[in-house]
């Protein structure tokens, strides 16, 4: 199979629409400007700009959350998308970028709670 072969498809016939997505990197990640734009076919009529979706990433090996940042009908000119790049679904939360926060704060009072426990160790031998 050609190499570009993969990259095409005739979008239109599933009804789908392309997503501008910028890649979140985990709890401590915040969505920039300056963030690389992916895209992704998206299957589904629900998801809208500033929905967190789940990623379909790396062919099917990996997932991935990401913010959406745009919806096209049609293709954008001079972007390539790869026949593997979909959108799984939306996650359902309001309050998503709260939930990293609070589960970044947690992460450093437990992380810092062990630092002390580990130091009072340490001191009493």
């Amino acid at each position: 199979m050609e190499k570009d072969s993969v990259k095409t498809t005739n979008y239109r016939k599933y009804k789908c629409t392309i997503a501008r997505v910028k890649i979140l990197n985990g709890v401590k990640d915040i969505i920039r400007d300056s963030k690389t734009d992916y895209y992704f076919f998206c299957l589904f009529n629900r998801v809208s700009v500033d929905d967190y979706v789940l990623l379909d990433v790396k062919n099917g090996r990996s997932f991935a959350v990401g913010k959406v940042m745009e919806l096209y009908d049609q293709k954008p000119e001079n972007i390539e998308i790869l026949m593997t790049s979909f959108i799984c679904g939306k996650i359902a939360v309001k309050n998503f970028e709260d939930i990293c926060a609070s589960i970044k704060n947690k992460k450093y009072r437990i992380s810092t709670a062990k630092e002390l426990r580990e130091k009072n160790n340490s001191d009493e031998l």
